[in-house]
């Protein structure tokens, strides 16, 4: 297994996974299968292009014997100079393998910010452990609206990290 980025021509490949992972995780998301089928495919390559381009927001995969078997990304917040990590996912044929462990890994790693945020479902105990063991802590609980005006639960988590200027 190894983490990568991949270059916009493998976009079909990026659509590929996302569309798994709404299919098999259809409650880790906010968006839905209905709502992803409906982007062009010129959306998929500019998602990879602007990753590549823009030091502010990462889509990384893990790779098994040449096929994507999972990914995450980070993406600024708004101003306050913090970023989300968002889709998650892990194919469930490569869980418990450590996969979901080096993908976050990878994106704690590339970005900059000192605040790093996440939404989790709660009904997802893995997931939420996961981050809990990176030092995420809880922010607040409440119902997320996905796309189609579905709710779930959702637990807003934080990990703050020292900024580069402070003394241990």
């Amino acid at each position: 297994m190894r983490i990568i980025k991949i270059s916009p021509e493998r976009w079909q490949e990026y659509r590929s996974i996302r569309l798994e992972a709404l299919k098999t995780d259809p409650d880790a998301f906010g968006a839905t299968l209905k709502a992803t089928l409906q982007r062009p495919d010129e959306w998929w390559a500019n998602v990879l292009q602007i990753a590549k381009s823009d030091p502010d927001k990462t889509v990384v995969f893990a790779e098994v014997e040449g096929e994507l078997v999972g990914m995450a990304g980070a993406y600024p917040e708004d101003e306050d100079g913090c970023v989300d990590v968002v889709g998650m996912f892990v194919r469930p044929d490569q869980r418990g393998k450590g996969i979901g462990r080096a993908l976050l890994q990878a994106v704690v790693d590339e970005v900059q910010a000192d605040t790093i945020r996440l939404c989790v479902n709660a009904s997802m105990p893995a997931a939420v452990a996961l981050y809990r063991s990176f030092g995420f802590e809880t922010l607040s609980e409440c119902m997320g609206t996905r796309s189609d005006g579905s709710t779930f639960p959702q637990i807003f988590m934080e990990l703050r990290r020292p900024k580069k200027n402070e003394s241990d």
